[in-house]
Protein backbone atom coordinates (compact mmCIF):
# COMPACT_ATOMS: atom_id res chain seq x y z
CA UNK A 1 0.00 0.00 0.00
CA UNK A 2 1.74 3.34 -0.70
CA UNK A 3 0.54 6.45 0.04
CA UNK A 4 1.48 9.29 -2.18
CA UNK A 5 0.64 12.83 -1.45
CA UNK A 6 0.75 15.43 -3.15
CA UNK A 7 1.81 19.27 -0.97
CA UNK A 8 1.15 22.70 -3.41
CA UNK A 9 2.29 25.89 -2.10
CA UNK A 10 0.33 28.52 -3.59
CA UNK A 11 0.25 32.47 -2.43
CA UNK A 12 0.64 32.72 1.58
CA UNK A 13 -2.47 33.06 2.97
CA UNK A 14 -0.88 35.17 6.20
CA UNK A 15 2.10 37.68 6.18
CA UNK A 16 5.02 36.21 7.29
CA UNK A 17 8.18 38.48 7.97
CA UNK A 18 9.30 41.71 8.97
CA UNK A 19 6.28 44.07 8.37
CA UNK A 20 8.33 47.12 8.63
CA UNK A 21 10.20 46.42 5.65
CA UNK A 22 7.84 45.16 3.84
CA UNK A 23 6.36 48.28 4.10
CA UNK A 24 9.23 50.32 3.21
CA UNK A 25 9.32 47.97 -0.16
CA UNK A 26 5.11 49.21 -0.16
CA UNK A 27 6.48 52.71 0.04
CA UNK A 28 9.20 52.44 -2.89
CA UNK A 29 6.60 50.95 -5.03
CA UNK A 30 3.67 53.32 -4.21
CA UNK A 31 5.62 56.60 -4.74
CA UNK A 32 7.23 54.59 -8.16
CA UNK A 33 3.88 54.43 -9.53
CA UNK A 34 3.21 51.16 -9.05
CA UNK A 35 0.54 51.53 -6.39
CA UNK A 36 -1.65 48.66 -7.49
CA UNK A 37 1.36 46.42 -5.84
CA UNK A 38 1.76 48.90 -2.81
CA UNK A 39 -1.52 48.04 -2.03
CA UNK A 40 -1.68 44.31 -2.34
CA UNK A 41 1.35 44.35 -0.13
CA UNK A 42 0.43 46.46 2.48
CA UNK A 43 -2.82 44.61 2.49
CA UNK A 44 -1.15 41.52 2.97
CA UNK A 45 0.90 43.08 5.99
CA UNK A 46 -2.98 43.94 7.49
CA UNK A 47 -3.95 40.23 7.46
CA UNK A 48 -1.25 39.71 10.46
CA UNK A 49 -1.24 42.82 11.17
CA UNK A 50 -4.48 44.41 11.34
CA UNK A 51 -4.03 47.22 13.82
CA UNK A 52 -0.56 48.90 12.19
CA UNK A 53 -2.02 51.83 11.70
CA UNK A 54 0.61 53.63 9.73
CA UNK A 55 0.43 50.63 7.32
CA UNK A 56 -3.24 51.04 7.22
CA UNK A 57 -3.06 55.01 6.69
CA UNK A 58 -0.72 54.72 3.81
CA UNK A 59 -2.85 52.55 2.23
CA UNK A 60 -6.21 54.71 2.48
CA UNK A 61 -3.87 57.63 1.24
CA UNK A 62 -3.09 55.51 -1.82
CA UNK A 63 -6.19 54.81 -2.67
CA UNK A 64 -7.36 58.80 -2.01
CA UNK A 65 -4.29 59.54 -4.32
CA UNK A 66 -5.96 57.06 -7.07
CA UNK A 67 -9.55 59.04 -6.71
CA UNK A 68 -11.03 55.75 -4.43
CA UNK A 69 -12.01 57.42 -2.03
CA UNK A 70 -15.08 55.24 -0.98
CA UNK A 71 -11.66 52.86 -0.04
CA UNK A 72 -9.75 55.18 1.69
CA UNK A 73 -12.79 56.79 4.05
CA UNK A 74 -12.99 53.19 5.08
CA UNK A 75 -9.53 52.48 6.21
CA UNK A 76 -9.07 55.84 7.71
CA UNK A 77 -12.54 55.25 10.10
CA UNK A 78 -11.43 52.19 11.04
CA UNK A 79 -8.12 53.56 12.23
CA UNK A 80 -10.20 56.74 13.51
CA UNK A 81 -12.37 54.15 15.47
CA UNK A 82 -9.60 52.92 17.22
CA UNK A 83 -6.60 55.62 18.12
CA UNK A 84 -8.58 59.32 17.90
CA UNK A 85 -5.74 60.77 18.81
CA UNK A 86 -3.44 60.50 15.64
CA UNK A 87 -3.36 63.85 14.01
CA UNK A 88 -2.28 62.72 10.75
CA UNK A 89 -4.55 60.52 9.87
CA UNK A 90 -7.73 62.74 10.49
CA UNK A 91 -5.72 65.76 8.34
CA UNK A 92 -5.63 62.85 5.82
CA UNK A 93 -9.05 61.53 6.15
CA UNK A 94 -10.65 65.34 5.98
CA UNK A 95 -8.23 65.59 2.92
CA UNK A 96 -10.02 62.88 1.46
CA UNK A 97 -13.25 63.59 1.59
CA UNK A 98 -12.74 67.30 0.48
CA UNK A 99 -10.88 65.85 -3.28
CA UNK A 100 -14.28 63.50 -3.00
CA UNK A 101 -16.18 66.52 -3.06
CA UNK A 102 -17.82 65.87 -0.67
CA UNK A 103 -17.47 68.62 1.90
CA UNK A 104 -20.37 68.53 4.52
CA UNK A 105 -18.90 64.88 5.52
CA UNK A 106 -15.54 66.55 5.56
CA UNK A 107 -16.97 69.70 7.74
CA UNK A 108 -18.19 67.26 9.86
CA UNK A 109 -14.51 65.14 10.17
CA UNK A 110 -13.29 68.47 10.97
CA UNK A 111 -15.69 69.41 13.62
CA UNK A 112 -15.02 65.85 15.75
CA UNK A 113 -11.12 66.38 14.79
CA UNK A 114 -11.35 69.61 16.22
CA UNK A 115 -12.61 67.80 19.72
CA UNK A 116 -9.20 66.60 20.29
CA UNK A 117 -7.25 68.76 18.51
CA UNK A 118 -8.83 72.09 19.64
CA UNK A 119 -7.77 74.92 17.71
CA UNK A 120 -5.21 72.98 15.22
CA UNK A 121 -4.35 75.74 12.62
CA UNK A 122 -4.20 72.62 9.91
CA UNK A 123 -7.14 71.18 10.85
CA UNK A 124 -9.00 74.73 11.23
CA UNK A 125 -7.78 75.96 7.90
CA UNK A 126 -9.71 72.20 6.57
CA UNK A 127 -12.49 73.49 8.50
CA UNK A 128 -12.57 76.72 6.62
CA UNK A 129 -12.24 74.94 3.21
CA UNK A 130 -15.01 72.85 3.54
CA UNK A 131 -17.08 75.46 5.07
CA UNK A 132 -16.14 77.18 2.18
CA UNK A 133 -17.28 74.34 -0.63
CA UNK A 134 -20.67 74.04 1.29
CA UNK A 135 -21.26 77.71 -0.37
CA UNK A 136 -20.99 79.29 3.19
CA UNK A 137 -18.07 81.28 2.77
CA UNK A 138 -19.32 84.10 5.62
CA UNK A 139 -17.98 80.77 8.23
CA UNK A 140 -15.53 79.94 6.40
CA UNK A 141 -13.96 84.01 6.93
CA UNK A 142 -14.93 83.43 10.24
CA UNK A 143 -13.10 80.43 10.91
CA UNK A 144 -9.88 81.41 8.29
CA UNK A 145 -9.72 85.14 10.50
CA UNK A 146 -10.11 82.84 13.65
CA UNK A 147 -7.87 81.16 13.09
CA UNK A 148 -5.45 83.98 11.73
CA UNK A 149 -5.91 85.64 15.28
CA UNK A 150 -3.83 82.82 16.70
CA UNK A 151 -1.78 81.96 14.00
CA UNK A 152 -1.17 85.22 12.05
CA UNK A 153 1.76 83.86 9.97
CA UNK A 154 -0.03 80.88 8.50
CA UNK A 155 -0.13 81.65 4.71
CA UNK A 156 -2.27 79.17 3.06
CA UNK A 157 -5.56 81.14 5.49
CA UNK A 158 -3.62 84.30 4.65
CA UNK A 159 -4.25 83.51 0.48
CA UNK A 160 -7.72 81.84 1.94
CA UNK A 161 -8.69 84.54 3.24
CA UNK A 162 -7.79 87.05 0.27
CA UNK A 163 -9.85 84.62 -1.39
CA UNK A 164 -13.12 84.95 0.19
CA UNK A 165 -13.08 88.45 1.00
CA UNK A 166 -12.96 88.98 -2.95
CA UNK A 167 -15.49 86.52 -3.49
CA UNK A 168 -17.56 87.99 -0.51
CA UNK A 169 -16.61 91.68 -2.03
CA UNK A 170 -19.13 91.73 -5.15
CA UNK A 171 -21.43 93.93 -4.03
CA UNK A 172 -18.90 96.37 -2.90
CA UNK A 173 -19.71 99.84 -3.49
CA UNK A 174 -17.21 102.40 -3.06
CA UNK A 175 -16.80 105.99 -2.56
CA UNK A 176 -13.95 108.45 -3.21
CA UNK A 177 -13.64 112.33 -2.91
CA UNK A 178 -10.83 114.32 -2.89
CA UNK A 179 -9.98 118.02 -2.10
CA UNK A 180 -7.25 120.61 -3.50
CA UNK A 181 -7.03 123.36 -1.46
CA UNK A 182 -4.74 126.10 -3.23
CA UNK A 183 -3.59 129.22 -1.66
CA UNK A 184 -1.54 132.36 -2.81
Amino acid sequence: FLLISFCTFGQQKIFQGDPDKAFEVARELAFNKQRKQAQDSLLFILTKYPNYHDIRSFLASTYSWDGEYKKAKKEFDYILEKDTDRKRTWVAAINNQLWAETPFSALEMANKALQYFSNDPEILYLKASAQGNTNNPEEALKTIEGLLNKTPNHEKAKTYKASLTNKLSHNIIGLRSEVDVYSE
